[in-house]
């Protein structure tokens, strides 16, 4: 009877070790997600400064010294960045403005004097007659 209750209390040691070991992978894992979605932002975050469209906006040895300086975590200095992407940022919406207005015009002229030219041939077409058959029957 004694060797029953010693293996019941070993088995309740067991199993509540393994509850806890249970519960620490859960934890360990929670740790584990979150260390792992904050690399997969950063990695996500390092292919948007690689794209064409900012190398192209703030220049390739600007995002290089960026990416240098997070890197090695020290501090950006984000207002010289800031004035260059305002003011490049605002010449081509100008210029995108510009196009616009003139191709509209452009078309709206075209048109008008596609339609124009169609109204007045109509007008002054003159009917003409079969004159073949007016020498044939004479």
């Amino acid at each position: 009877m004694n060797a029953m209750i010693e293996k019941e209390i070993g088995y309740q040691d067991i199993v509540e070790d393994v509850k806890g070991i249970q519960t620490h992978l859960i934890k360990l894992s929670y740790k584990l997600y979150i260390l792992l979605s904050a690399l997969f932002k950063e990695f996500i975050h390092s292919f948007q400064d690689l794209s064409y469209s900012n190398i192209k906006r703030v220049g390739l040895k600007e995002v290089f010294f960026a990416r240098a300086l997070r890197f090695f975590n020290l501090p950006n200095n984000e207002d010289k960045q800031s004035v260059r992407e305002r003011i490049k940022a605002y010449k081509p919406k100008i210029k995108r403005r510009i196009k616009k207005v003139i191709g509209r015009m452009i078309i709206a002229i075209a048109s008008m004097i596609y339609f124009i030219s169609g109204k007045t041939q109509k007008r002054t077409r003159k009917k003409k007659y079969n004159t073949f058959q007016e020498k044939i029957i004479s």
